[in-house]
């Protein structure tokens, strides 16, 4: 059986804890020092971008603190003349990913529907669909759709649909990781849209991007060398080995192996860069990296540790945090983010260790109660399903052994406090 397995679905991308022969060993999230502004524990995973053009057009600002000032820009959005914006048609909202999950925040949920999150509300491990404020939120998703806030196709259209349509410039919210990677002139002009407050949840909330991640490197119990594989893991922990792990070898090191150039050192010695991306071989470093440095475009490492020491590997002394340049479009949407978030921050709950019984329980449950949320819900938010019709959805859950899989997602995290 899978030690664990990384399960994306279209809106939400999560990662779900199994058991390798009964037990897993994982890095869990944690913090790092010497962070700076758009480091992964200074910014939060729900992005959502406000175009400023829309919000002069309609008198506002700054973002909306609340979720119903949320819903009320979004309506004046809908007023707007498209003429006026430069368009022939704008959707209020247009979303790749992220949406839903912002929108959830606001409830005090801090994770998925299906899984189990910690309830800044009610400081309690929850489950959110099976809460009764879950109806609350299928029927605000049924107002963004019904009164045309969403794109008729959200729930079918995929992504470069989407990003064809921002890059177009026409929606008034971008709900997407950054702005640039559709709009290559304009990113400019979006703020990060802040955590918002609800009569659910007074408390702002902004989930922190694990800075440790769980699910990429997973040791068997039974190995035969335990003290091997903790050695690695500790390796790559250090400042050489979240060189390594992210970065490769430097320039003129024989780890080069004649494989890869390595990396050099930029003019203003800032930062880092790779030859293979100066000679033009790849277009960017994210493709070098996932080509020529490693299988996956996440990895374990300390990302701050590694940008730091690779200078100190190619002669910089006492190195510092690069500083944001906020031209740069990827720096830009960083300390947008930073800025909206960071005072908002919480931690992520933590993989749970579950045994071979717990996982199999857990998994099997989990699958028929998501599948089922996943469809009914968007049945009630398209109008496909009557709202009067809750009552019901949450009568059928409990049907499915959802109280079971509540107290089962209680028990794994019977210890933990935030």
């Amino acid at each position: 059986m899978p030690a664990g397995r990384l399960r994306r679905d279209r809106r939400r991308a999560r990662i779900r804890a199994g058991a390798f022969r009964g037990r897993r060993f994982g890095i869990f999230p944690g913090r790092r020092d010497g962070v700076r502004p758009g480091r992964p524990d200074t910014i939060g995973a729900e992005r959502v971008f406000i175009d400023t053009r829309y919000l002069k057009a309609i008198g506002m600002g700054e973002a909306p603190k609340t979720l119903d000032g949320f819903v009320d820009m979004c309506r004046a959005f809908k007023e707007l003349d498209s003429a006026d914006l430069g368009v022939d048609e704008f959707y209020p909202i247009l979303s790749t990913a992220t949406l839903e999950d912002y929108l959830m925040t606001a409830f005090g949920w801090t994770g998925g529907a299906v899984d189990p999150v910690w309830d800044e509300a009610e400081q309690a491990i929850v489950v959110p669909c099976l809460q009764e404020k879950y109806g609350e939120y299928i029927k605000l998703m049924n107002t963004l759709y019904t009164e045309g806030l969403l794109h008729p196709d959200y729930y079918t259209m995929d992504e470069t649909e989407e990003r064809a349509l921002m890059a177009e410039r026409k929606c008034g919210v971008q709900a997407d990781y950054a702005p640039y990677l559709s709009l290559e002139t304009g990113w400019e002009d979006f703020i990060a849209a802040s955590p918002l407050t609800s009569q659910w949840c007074s408390t702002p909330v902004s989930v922190k991007l694990p800075v440790y991640e769980d699910s990429y490197i997973l040791i068997s119990a039974d190995t035969e060398y335990p003290e091997l594989c903790m050695r690695l893991l500790d390796y790559i922990y250090t400042p050489e080995g979240s060189v390594y792990a992210e970065k490769g070898p430097a320039e003129g090191s024989p780890d080069t192996l004649g494989i890869v150039g390595g990396f050099v050192l930029t003019q203003d010695q800032s930062d880092v860069e790779y030859k293979e991306v100066l000679s033009g071989e790849y277009e960017s470093t994210y493709a070098y990296a996932c080509n020529k440095l490693r299988i996956s475009s996440r990895i374990n490492a300390n990302r701050n540790y590694g940008e730091l020491h690779a200078r100190e590997m190619l002669g910089v002394e006492d190195p510092q945090p690069r500083e944001l340049n906020l031209a740069d479009p990827d720096d830009h949407y960083c300390y947008q983010i930073y800025t909206a978030q960071n005072q908002y921050l919480v931690d992520p709950l933590p993989t749970p260790y579950m045994t071979g019984e717990q996982s199999i329980r857990y998994t099997d449950l989990r699958t028929v109660i998501n599948d089922y949320v996943k469809a009914e819900t968007a049945k009630f938010v398209v109008g496909q399903r009557p709202i009067e019709e809750l009552d019901q959805f949450f009568e059928e859950l409990k049907g499915m052994n959802s109280e079971e899989y509540l107290a089962l997602c209680q028990e794994i995290y019977a210890n933990y406090t935030r």
